[in-house]
């Protein structure tokens, strides 16, 4: 599950921490404005409540106040498919299925056929905010060889649109998008970065990047710039081997290992997990290994404010 979100007006910051809570931060005073029990589902259109799945069951959780709330009270058509839907997952025996959190029915039940002896299971799964575009990854081992693949099927009816590889030597990773166009980002081999394009159904974009430390996030005023961390060693222990770099996806270089230009740097005191944008392309929200969210000033190179407990 990707750790964190934020809404499009960029009021609110949430942090799907890995203990099962949201945290839920007022950007424009960098405040902690709530933490609402339960892993992350998503949010109303208008911004006022928040879904969350406990062992309970799904709560919501009106987000002016910082109080659960009865589900009765919220209609599904305030919500997007993908900020209401749970996903019910079953790695061994291929079976995925996708519950609407409001009402209760299914949006799709899949069950994958695959040969026994490649021992596949079923690992990374996300509904994109198209509505129309589910991404999984599947991984196994044949004859002693790691391997993986992924799909982007359809929905409702869950037709396989396109086959992409992933990684094979590492988790997987968060799956970004873009909305205008709709696109996605995914992790291939070690250290190589491909952009699907969902409306079109097919490859638009691949490069390579040194280090590549798992998180990535499109720049949302210009879907051609990325942000991805790095983690390269260096000899002098005074500088940090962290940084998030900054891609021009339209400046690449090279014949079969395309790397994209790096327009800056950010250098960072630990590990990157994740990483997003404000809706106005001004901040960059880093979170990093110590549970801190950095807000960088994209337009001053600095943090401008940590948010922490």
């Amino acid at each position: 599950m990707k750790p964190l979100h934020i809404s499009p007006s960029g009021k609110w910051l949430f942090h799907a921490a890995p203990q099962g809570n949201v945290m839920v931060w007022d950007l424009s005073g960098g405040t902690l404005h709530a933490v609402c029990d339960g892993l992350w589902i998503g949010h109303s259109l208008d911004e006022t409540h928040l879904l969350t799945q406990t062992p309970e069951g799904v709560k919501a959780w009106n987000l002016s106040t910082g109080e659960e709330e009865p589900l009765s009270v919220l209609k599904p058509e305030r919500f997007a498919l993908h900020q209401r839907v749970v996903m019910r997952k079953q790695p061994y025996t291929l079976q995925l299925d996708l519950l609407d959190a409001l009402t209760g029915e299914a949006v799709l039940n899949l069950r994958f056929e695959q040969d026994p002896r490649y021992h596949p299971r079923l690992e990374a799964c996300a509904l994109a905010p198209d509505d129309r575009s589910l991404l999984i990854t599947l991984a196994g081992e044949f004859g002693g060889q790691a391997w993986a693949h992924g799909y982007v099927l359809g929905v409702p009816g869950g037709a396989r649109r396109v086959k992409f590889k992933v990684n094979r030597h590492q988790p997987p990773a968060f799956f970004s998008f873009t909305t205008q166009p709709f696109q996605a980002l995914l992790q291939d081999e070690m250290y190589h970065l491909t952009v699907l394009n969902l409306e079109q159904d097919r490859f638009e974009q691949d490069v390579w990047v040194s280090g590549f430390a798992g998180a990535a996030a499109f720049f949302p005023l210009l879907p051609a710039v990325l942000a991805v961390s790095v983690w390269e060693p260096v000899v002098d222990p005074a500088i940090s081997p962290f940084s998030v770099q900054f891609l021009d996806l339209r400046r690449t270089s090279g014949e079969r290992m395309r790397r994209a230009a790096v327009i800056a740097v950010f250098q960072e005191s630990q590990p990157v997990h994740d990483m997003i944008f404000t809706p106005d392309g001004q901040t960059l929200a880093v979170l990093v290994s110590t549970g801190a969210i950095h807000l960088w000033n994209l337009a001053q190179g600095r943090i401008e404010r940590t948010l922490e407990l």
